[in-house]
């Protein structure tokens, strides 16, 4: 462990897989190398849960999904648990966290101890709380004809306060949400998430003051939109590859989860290609703005006090062994993800035996100088676990109801549990209760889970509105 520091900056590329951050693709992800550079690399680093919310919560708690409970079981961080945040702020950091992913609000138990947050929800369906919903109007009622509805949309204007009803209806009609493209909602999420974390970072800097920012950049996260100047970017000619038109269609397909498992959508050689490149496209992306926080630190003159993070909640899936997407497998390229670290006395260094994202909150406290028990990365002893258990059918229901005989489709909605140590892993499914990987490692699983203390979360997510709902179905959770 190096001198104590300052200020931590923790930026966690959402979705980005391990095997596309390494050298060979340093055209991709040029400022993951130059941190590895002078840093230290952990090229075996294993996300707790292949899900953004229960992989977070594994960062802030130095616990894995089974003890801290934010599960797909129960989507909340229980109130019980102690988080990095508020031991940083307890210790006289400023503290703020700058993301468009909705699993890190206070709707899901994940805002505790940020002073400052900055989520860019979008612009919503509405311009005036108390006014008229017409995205509610539009999908909890039906019409027997377009007459009918304009005339009961009329009624429900005229019986509340007309001039903000009528407001909301005509800015739903031509400016919410749905009417920006893919491309517009990708880049505007992170761009304000990027523009909050610099400011926050320049601020706290000027007045000598100790900051804890993390910063969740969802670019890399499907769906993956084409922008043929991005595809450039990483060295790849799109029009050699496939006509637009092509690459249009695949990146309107690369969210769709559940219509590929269940062989909706069929993606060949080509397209998978596609996949691969669009992907690609947005890591490198995401990479460029982890590119300009590193360049603000230095900026601000806080680089020597500043322990510097780069790593991702989970992989990707893409289109690989029946699966397009996360959450629902323990595949490597799902749960082993990039982990660098640079900061003050850090030498240039790889290490190779598997260490857990969870192990990043014991690592930042030891370098903050708040006294802790828990693990860190540099006490780890090279055995870790991912688990997931799986999908919520209740989300995915005309998956569960239209394809019950289809073994690879119902796979995807039992808990998986798997050991990952220097020698191999063995993973434990609990539908079929096969095991896959090396079977010789079983009983070390099961003396692992012997010694977990298994969360019981009583605590319930707010109920979503309708704009937290549009978003997951744009994300791919839900149907």
């Amino acid at each position: 462990m190096g001198r104590e520091v300052d200020n931590v900056l923790l930026i966690i590329l959402d979705t980005v897989r391990n095997q596309s951050t390494y050298p060979e693709k340093s055209d991709v992800t040029p400022t993951i190398e130059r941190l590895a550079s002078r840093g230290k690399r952990y090229s075996h680093a294993i996300s707790p849960y292949p899900w953004s919310l229960a992989s977070h919560a594994s960062m802030y708690t130095g616990k894995y999904a089974s003890e801290h409970g934010a599960t797909h079981t129960d989507r909340h961080l229980s109130s019980d648990v102690p988080v990095l945040a508020e031991q940083l702020l307890n210790a006289g950091f400023k503290t703020g966290v700058f993301t468009g992913n909705l699993y890190l609000t206070e709707i899901f138990g994940m805002r505790r101890g940020f002073e400052e947050s900055d989520f860019m929800r979008g612009r919503g369906s509405k311009l005036f709380e108390d006014g008229f919903n017409p995205r509610s109007f539009v999908t909890q009622n039906q019409f027997g004809s377009v007459s009918e509805k304009y005339r009961s949309a009329s009624q429900e204007i005229l019986s509340g306060p007309i001039m903000k009803n009528i407001l909301n209806a005509i800015y739903f009609k031509y400016f919410h949400d749905s009417h920006e493209t893919d491309l517009e909602r990708s880049t505007q999420w992170d761009q304000k998430a990027l523009a909050s974390a610099k400011s926050f970072i320049k601020s706290n800097a000027e007045n000598d003051k100790r900051f804890f920012c993390v910063v969740n950049l969802l670019g890399a996260h499907a769906p993956w939109p084409y922008d043929p100047e991005r595809v450039r970017s990483i060295g790849i000619n799109p029009e050699e590859i496939a006509p637009e038109e092509k690459w249009e269609w695949v990146a309107e397909h690369s969210a769709d989860q559940w219509e590929f498992a269940a062989s909706d959508i069929e993606f060949n050689k080509t397209e998978r290609n596609i996949l691969q490149h669009l992907y690609h496209s947005w890591v490198r992306e995401v990479d460029g703005l982890a590119g300009e926080l590193i360049d603000t630190i230095i900026d601000a003159g806080v680089d020597d006090e500043t322990l510097c993070i780069i790593t991702s909640d989970h992989g990707e899936m893409i289109a690989e062994d029946g699966v397009l997407g996360h959450n629902v497998v323990l595949n490597e390229p799902v749960v082993r993800v990039p982990l660098v670290l640079d900061g003050p006395s850090i030498e240039s260094s790889i290490i190779e035996q598997p260490v857990s994202l969870k192990d990043i909150y014991g690592t930042i406290l030891q370098w903050t100088g708040v006294d802790t028990d828990q693990p860190n990365l540099e006490g780890t002893n090279g055995v870790v676990l991912s688990e997931t258990y799986g999908a919520d059918p209740n989300r995915v229901r005309r998956v569960c109801e239209s394809y019950p005989e289809r073994e690879h489709v119902q796979q995807f909605f039992q808990k998986r549990q798997a050991l990952f140590t220097e020698t191999g892993f063995v993973e434990k499914r609990y539908g079929d209760e096969g095991v896959y990987g090396d079977v010789d490692l079983l009983e070390n699983l099961e003396s692992f889970l012997s010694e977990l203390s298994v969360a019981s979360n009583s605590e319930q997510e707010a109920e979503l509105d309708q704009d937290i709902q549009e978003r997951l179905r744009h994300l791919g959770y839900a149907e």
